[in-house]
């Protein structure tokens, strides 16, 4: 009677079915492989803050698991929803900027939008599909895994690479801080300070655009030994060119290699040019001289490009902050506005930088120090009120002109409180007396409706420069400078070079030349703010 019982029919996919097609892993390691890739290209350390973020993303994950289970009785139903529901989050926004530099056609702030349509029409599809979703399952797993392996394989690999991150006060101090020069007489070398604050209007830009008249903040930055640059301006429109140009002290076209600069555009764009900021004239200089070169991490800086000769000490400028921010800036967290996850992480990067920048002086050896510290304020998203405090919050997308320029205004006052304090600090534990650079690298970049050339070239290029040099040595001349000239100028006063001072240019980019419309605003301007002032 057994041996006449009809066969069961078995379909065919399932008669080879592995534990790897049956058991979606995918969608766990399609959240696992941003949150480490972010670690891996971005510079960051693991420890600060990936492992709070991916456990928050997998737990979320996990749960979202369980829920579905209930009305979806398909496990690999599930995972394919939620892998789909994934990629949209992680990659719908880095999709987008990648697409704005490099499609063949205006990709504008509004694609992102477009893109997420997709979460109810890959939904929908999803849960009437009547399939079983073994090959699905196996695919997703497959990619998924192997992606996973790579970002780990760079972790490991970046972990021996990188710089190491060092901890203010641990480091021995058994050098001195003299050297000898040609004639045999020792000269004592001051420590050099680079202080950026991102996207400090100049002074005339300030009166004009922002109606704020910024000459207490000088006048006590002079009782402190300062020169300020009566009209000072930026050479580039963006700090990821500024910075490489005023520390290599010539234009980008002159410093990256005609090899390199069909890499320029779209997505090399960044990682290719910011290696300069490591890399420059002014450290190898100084470096000649017996220099040390400490360099203040954040979140904006890529140290995974490739260096020659990394920083001699690195500074963490935050914990955790750095890397929330960045996983704020590249999922679809961000169509959320400036909220208070993303501006917290701005508000302890902030606060941390201008506390280790007080205690500076001496911490890491008693040879001379070049010092690089990078301030994200004043310039957006506002994350502080002039006293300090927490900036009230809005999505600045939906705030006035006014609102902007008074939010603005009060996280320069903040600013040049913050940076008062800590040149305060510096001057009073130096052990030498004490070469500061305080300057931004680019104006405000926003403010009011305004589209005339003078307007661009005020918002655009507008910056202050100001220079306090070592002893009784002073600046020939303050009335007009570009972040270029900068440290052509103070190596010159400070150490007697020769330099050359190059001629002023205007660029948007990397290489979009805005020279002939914007130079003749700022000759006009030379004439307006600085004659009256040479009357006198």
């Amino acid at each position: 009677m057994t041996d006449n019982a009809p066969e069961v029919d078995i379909p065919a996919e399932k008669k080879k079915v592995s534990f790897w097609d049956r058991i979606p892993f995918h969608p766990f390691f399609l959240t696992a492989y941003p949150v480490l890739f972010l670690v891996v290209h971005n510079g960051v350390r693991f420890r600060d803050g990936a492992p709070l973020i991916l456990s928050v993303c997998l737990a979320i994950l996990a749960l979202l698991f369980f829920l579905l289970s209930f009305p979806l009785r398909n496990p690999r139903q599930i995972g394919a929803l939620l892998a789909l529901w994934v990629i949209l989050f992680f990659w719908t926004v880095p999709l987008c900027s990648f697409a704005k530099t490099n499609a063949p056609f205006r990709v504008g702030n509004s694609t992102v939008y477009y893109l997420l349509l997709l979460y109810p029409i890959g939904t929908i599809g999803i849960l009437r599909s009547r399939g079983s979703f073994y090959f699905t399952t196996r695919l997703l797993n497959s990619i998924s895994a192997v992606l996973v392996a790579f970002v780990v394989v760079g972790l490991i690999a970046n972990s021996w690479e990188r710089p190491p991150v060092a901890v203010v006060g641990n480091l021995p101090q058994t050098e001195n801080s003299t050297q000898i020069t040609n004639e045999g007489v020792k000269e004592t070398l001051p420590d050099i300070y680079l202080i950026v604050c991102d996207a400090y209007a100049g002074d005339t830009a300030l009166k004009t655009l922002y109606h704020f008249d910024n000459s207490s903040f000088f006048d006590e930055l002079h009782s402190r030994n300062f020169q300020t640059i009566r009209l000072a301006n930026s050479n580039y429109g963006e700090t990821q060119f500024s910075i490489p140009s005023l520390l290599n002290m010539d234009y980008l076209n002159s410093i990256v290699p005609e090899s390199d600069r069909k890499n320029v555009a779209g997505f090399h764009l960044k990682r290719l040019v910011f290696q300069y900021v490591f890399d420059n004239r002014v450290v190898e200089y100084l470096r000649a001289r017996g220099y040390r070169f400490v360099h203040f991490l954040n979140h904006f800086q890529e140290t995974g490009v490739k260096i020659k000769t990394p920083p001699d000490f690195m500074v963490s400028t935050t914990n955790n902050g750095d890397f929330y921010s960045l996983f704020y800036d590249t999922t679809l967290l961000r169509l959320y506005g400036e909220g208070g996850f993303h501006l917290a992480g701005k508000r302890r990067e902030t606060l941390t930088s201008f506390e280790l920048l007080r205690e500076m002086p001496g911490k890491y050896t008693e040879k001379p120090v070049f010092v690089y510290v990078h301030f994200f304020v004043p310039q957006p998203p506002f994350a502080f009120q002039s006293d300090g405090s927490p900036q009230r919050y809005h999505v600045e997308s939906r705030c006035t002109p006014g609102e902007m320029n008074e939010m603005y205004v009060e996280q320069i006052r903040f600013t040049n409180r913050s940076v008062l304090e800590a040149i305060d600090a510096i001057v009073a534990k130096s052990k030498t007396d004490p070469l500061i650079v305080l300057l931004s690298d680019h104006g405000s970049r926003f403010s009011g409706s305004e589209n005339s050339t003078e307007a661009t070239a005020l918002r655009t290029f507008n910056n202050f420069i100001t220079i306090r040099l070592p002893g009784e040595k002073r600046l020939d001349s303050l009335e007009r400078m570009a972040n270029v000239n900068v440290f052509r100028t103070v190596l010159n006063a400070a150490f007697g070079e020769r330099f050359p001072m190059l001629e002023n240019k205007y660029y948007l980019d990397f290489d979009t030349d805005k020279t002939t419309e914007i130079a003749p605003v700022f000759e006009r301007l030379e004439k307006e703010v600085l004659g009256p002032l040479q009357d006198k």
